[in-house]
């Protein structure tokens, strides 16, 4: 297949684009009346947006053609309220899934009108969270060289561990990115390592590639300014992961697009698309304080910028 290659610019976000068009459909900031304190996570179903703004301690129910339904949520302990502000989401059977803070082990329940129903407390911190078939997937901070993704049932009860193969030698060198398939395969895409995994449902790993043209690796330098401030009574081996500090990311965030290809966006604001294979299909740039935040079921791509408080729909043709 033949690809043609152009530069577009649009508005502030600079995009070159490997092949098709890439039209922007809507922009949502402070000009538009949005009053975003710090936007984190997107989910979307057929006809709307979710949009968490952690510093904002909010959720927002934006049509898809950029209009505002509804606000909810502020800072408490009480129903519908967050503790550090509301970060990861994901959508399954028209709930919405709302983990509250990044890191903590709290998720928080609403109808798709953003109605307050429950709250659960699990074991583990959370990195990531995917759903499918209700069941829950997520990744967490490894601190023992042990990396494993955990399953949930609905109601938030551990099903299993999935531990993952070939890990770094360096923890933090095994935070991931976690996307889940229909068929419940899970794709595990290192952020600190050139290296993507596939593993089946009896979570069997049959797949293992790297993308070429990218970086094997980061390197890892211990911060002695973090050392310093960290309590002499943490787990030595939590305490290492704090102070651990990359130099740089390899996968800074990843995404299934409709037809279960990948998005990934590189540390260097690159953004392929590839297919299950490694092969990289088409490509864009965004600007250095922008991110691709989600894909939509019709490959409508979500970027932030502005320090999160501009969110801008695109449609990639």
């Amino acid at each position: 297949m033949m690809y043609l290659i152009f530069l577009i610019t649009i508005k502030s976000i600079l995009l070159y684009l490997g092949s098709g068009e890439l039209l922007q459909k809507f922009v949502l900031s402070e000009k538009e009346g949005f009053l975003f304190l710090s936007i984190y996570s997107v989910a979307s179903d057929e006809e709307n947006i979710y949009v968490s703004d952690q510093k904002g301690f909010a959720l927002h129910k934006i049509s898809k053609n950029g209009k505002l339904i509804k606000t909810t949520g502020r800072k408490g302990e009480g129903p519908g309220e967050f503790l550090t502000g509301p970060s990861n989401l994901c959508l399954s059977n028209d709930t919405l899934y709302v983990c509250d803070g990044s890191g903590i082990r709290l998720i928080h329940l609403f109808t798709k009108e953003l109605n307050y129903i429950k709250s659960y407390r699990i074991n583990i911190s959370i990195l990531d969270i995917q759903a499918n078939k209700n069941k829950f997937y997520i990744a967490s901070r490894n601190y023992y060289g042990k990396p494993y993704i955990a399953v949930y049932n609905s109601n938030f009860k551990e099903i299993k561990k999935l531990y993952l193969f070939n890990p770094a030698k360096v923890a933090r060198a095994n935070d991931i990115h976690l996307l889940v398939t229909d068929n419940d395969d899970v794709i595990v895409i290192y952020k600190y390592r050139n290296l993507i995994q596939y593993y089946n449902s009896e979570w069997n790993m049959y797949k293992e590639l790297n993308i070429e043209g990218i970086s094997k690796e980061v390197k890892f330098e211990i911060v002695d300014k973090i050392r310093k401030t960290i309590s002499k009574n943490i787990d030595p081996k939590v305490a290492e992961y704090f102070y651990t500090w990359p130099k740089g990311i390899i996968f800074r965030k990843a995404f299934l697009t409709n037809n279960r290809n990948i998005l990934l966006q590189t540390g260097d604001s690159n953004c392929f698309i590839v297919n299950k294979y490694g092969k990289k299909l088409n490509y864009f740039s965004i600007k250095k304080d922008s991110d691709v935040l989600h894909i939509d079921n019709s490959n409508g791509i979500y970027l932030v910028n502005d320090s999160f408080t501009t969110l801008t729909k695109y449609e990639l043709k």
